[in-house]
């Protein structure tokens, strides 16, 4: 296995587009998040592959075509909507996954609730090797004292992300 890190796998227009991609990566990450709990995503999979028109998104997610076509737009651009050849938006694979695997959510949710305030510090934490982005929690010197006063929707992440990879692990055992 270390081999394959030992060579380069990507093209030089490969690599800059990856780059792109972590450049822009919490931007596609909140926009991923919207179009699944706004219920766009949702909306546009039971359409199936007839597709839906951006109006009719509209309408049922009660939302406004400006804010809607932007996440679609994003979305279009992050393969998790396509655009049909009469021009309605369809689901893909990948926002089909956003949408229903577990695995997914659960990180989604992780990332979002625990991790993301928190991770604009992980310089300083890596400079003075303690938890920096665990005061945007509360005033704790680890994750686990603090844990019953945490906003009931942070705990709930938390501990549906604990017990995905539990379970995993005792299925494997």
């Amino acid at each position: 296995m270390i081999d394959f890190y030992k060579q380069e796998q990507k093209t030089a227009i490969e690599a800059k587009h990856m780059a792109q991609i972590i450049a822009h990566g919490p931007i596609l990450f909140q926009v991923a998040k919207v179009l699944r709990d706004k219920g766009i995503l949702e909306v546009i999979e039971e359409a199936k592959s007839a597709g839906i028109e951006l109006q009719e998104i509209c309408e049922k997610v009660k939302l406004s075509e400006y804010g809607v076509r932007v996440l679609l737009e994003a979305g279009l651009g992050l393969h998790l909507v396509k655009y049909t050849d009469d021009e309605k938006f369809a689901i893909t694979k990948t926002g089909y996954f956003i949408l229903h695997d577990p695995l997914t959510k659960v990180n989604m949710n992780f990332v979002h609730d625990v991790c993301y305030k928190g991770i604009f510090h992980l310089d300083e934490a890596i400079e003075t090797g303690k938890p920096a982005g665990l005061r945007e929690l509360g005033n704790w010197n680890t994750v686990y004292e603090g844990l019953s006063q945490l906003p009931s929707n942070i705990q709930k992440s938390w501990f549906e992300y604990d017990h995905f990879f539990l379970i995993l692990l005792f299925q494997k055992l």
